[in-house]
Formats: C-alpha cells, structure tokens, sequence
C-alpha cells in the first residue's frame, strides 16, 4: 500500500503513512458533494492511499448514496483530481438526465 498526499496544485504525491495521516488531519478528503434533489448524496473523496493494484494509482473515489437506507455499492474511481472532478460532473449529469 503506498501513501498519497495533495500538493497545492492537487497532484499526488507518494509518502509515508506519517506524512499522509498528517496532511488528512490538516486537510479535507473531499473534492466535491452535491446534494441530490431527492435527498441523496454524490461525493467524491482522496483517498490517500492505493486501495488497489493499478498504473496510474486510482487515489480519487465518487459514490453514490441514495436517498434511501440501502447501501450504494457504486463507486467510480480516478487518478487525478481533474479526472475526479470531471466524473463527479458527469456521473451527476447522468443522474440529472434519469430523473
């Protein structure tokens, strides 16, 4: 598992977990949240840290949790925080477009 923190610029940079759990202490882990008109939730986080094996790193994560009490198993998964914000900006037109 590699560490990740945000530079001023939003690219990751690789660290050591001290490092990484310092900078989430100072820092928040969301990029964007909106708020659903149906009472739900899309949020976007950093991560910090590699939650799987791939190149690039996929350290950014949307999920979707519904308005519901049920369990959003949806999530979609970025390496850089541009792309995490692009998909967060799309996956809600795409919720907007269903609705």
């Amino acid at each position: 598992m590699t560490h990740y923190y945000l530079d001023k610029d939003n690219k990751a940079i690789p660290c050591s977990a001290e490092e990484s759990y310092k900078y989430l202490n100072r820092n928040s882990r969301v990029v964007k949240q909106t708020k659903l008109e149906d009472g739900g939730l899309l949020s976007t986080v950093f991560l910090a840290v590699t939650v799987r094996d791939s190149e690039p790193p996929q350290l950014f994560e949307t999920m979707l949790f519904p308005s519901t009490e049920s369990i959003s198993d949806e999530a979609k998964r970025y390496s850089t925080y541009e792309a995490a914000l692009a998909g967060h900006d799309e996956w809600l037109k795409e919720l907007t477009i269903d609705n």
